[in-house]
């Protein structure tokens, strides 16, 4: 796997014009909080690792009725499911490296962060395709606009049916050159620097989650940010 590591947070800039979304068939991201953390989905975390996530789902999805219509879709229901916290074989990424960025700085500010870029070759035919079918390799699902989150995030996520299994490394065909799978490592050092300047362009919990959890997110974040400058000035002052 090719990675790049920042030296400045500017290097960002640099380093996204090289990899380019269109609209989630080409380049997808992902970000990560603490680097050491395993690229899988939360089914195939120790906790929740036994070989019948699709029963999960299915124990949820007869209960989650009373909480209001759920798509027909199998893959819209699952993608429903993953964005509520549900332990699934879905991996969320998004279209736009930014939502991607916040997510590998806005938590753990004592560990290096990481942003994957992946370039999927094969996406999943939502409409036709069952979701019980066994897929050979990771395969991508570019889901419709079926709630908040998933839209405000561009969200789009790898399938994973060996939930432990990891993205097969390839290199890109030609006139591309490189692997299909890049790490942005992010020192800890640089990650309030980056999350402020993600609140310039907009990019923050509030945008990212439109409910009341995350404005209240935002606001927190903005007074921890208000109290730490103000600190600051005091000790510069003294």
């Amino acid at each position: 796997m090719n990675a790049f590591r920042i030296q400045d947070p500017l290097d960002l800039h640099t380093l996204f014009r090289s990899f380019r979304s269109h609209g989630g068939i080409g380049w997808i991201f992902r970000g990560q909080a603490d680097i050491s953390w395993p690229l899988i989905p939360k089914a195939g975390r120790p906790e929740f690792r036994n070989d019948n996530d699709l029963g999960r789902f299915n124990a949820w999805r007869s209960r989650a009725f009373a909480h209001g219509p759920l798509p027909d879709n199998d893959w819209e229901c699952l993608a429903i499911a993953q964005h509520y916290g549900l332990a699934t074989r879905l991996l969320d990424w998004s279209c736009n490296p930014l939502v991607a960025t916040y997510f590998a700085v806005n938590e753990r500010p004592e560990c290096d962060g990481a942003i994957y870029c992946f370039s999927p070759s094969l996406f999943v035919d939502y409409k036709t395709l069952a979701i019980e079918e066994r897929l050979e390799q990771v395969v991508a699902y570019l889901p419709r606009a079926i709630d908040q989150r998933v839209s405000r995030q561009s969200g789009v996520f790898t399938v994973h049916n060996d939930a432990i299994g990891d993205i097969e490394i390839k290199e890109l065909d030609p006139p591309l050159s490189g692997t299909n799978l890049v790490r942005i490592e992010i020192p800890w050092q640089h990650k309030l620097a980056i999350l402020v300047m993600l609140d310039d362009y907009g990019v923050n919990s509030h945008g990212i989650f439109p409910d009341l959890d995350g404005l209240s997110r935002y606001i927190n974040w903005q007074t921890n940010e208000i109290v730490r400058k103000r600190s600051l000035r005091d000790r510069a002052s003294d």
